[in-house]
């Protein structure tokens, strides 16, 4: 993805049309969206080719292969995300890095947006939030 200018303007505005839109289970949009289903979403739309098939199963329901399990489930999410990109340290990225969040009970996906703001779809909606000590990306990947 290309980053130039003022990049977190322009990213504001690219993400304007996720921000609020109802969470759905295995939803990837254009009305609603999971965590997954945003970032697949969000690479579609910024021109990364991302396939509709992972692992062999659709794009939209992969995840599923790991649930019943916290670990299997986050561990799964990982290997995903390791596959779009290159991974770098958490204090590297940059506006439309992908990073796993960690909230100390959960861990989640989301678009980093700059200015320690992230994107992400929560159990009721997409939504902006800020990063901070309780809050914290542990993983960045690059998407090339």
């Amino acid at each position: 993805m290309k980053r130039k200018g003022n990049q977190l303007k322009t990213f504001a505005v690219r993400m304007q049309k996720y921000i609020d839109k109802p969470f759905g289970e295995g939803a990837y949009g254009p009305d609603a969206y999971d965590c997954v289903g945003l970032i697949w979403t969000f690479l579609r739309d910024s021109g990364v080719k991302v396939p509709d098939n992972w692992n062999g199963l659709n794009a939209d329901n992969y995840f599923h292969l790991a649930r019943g399990s916290k670990k299997n489930e986050i561990a799964t999410l990982i290997e995903w995300l390791k596959t779009l990109g290159i991974e770098i340290h958490p204090y590297e990225k940059i506006a439309g890095d992908i990073i796993l969040v960690d909230v100390g009970i959960v861990q989640f996906p989301a678009i980093y947006c700059g200015n320690n703001h992230a994107i992400a779809a929560f159990r009721d909606k997409v939504r902006v939030f800020s990063l901070s000590d309780k809050i914290k990306s542990v993983l960045a990947i690059r998407v090339i």
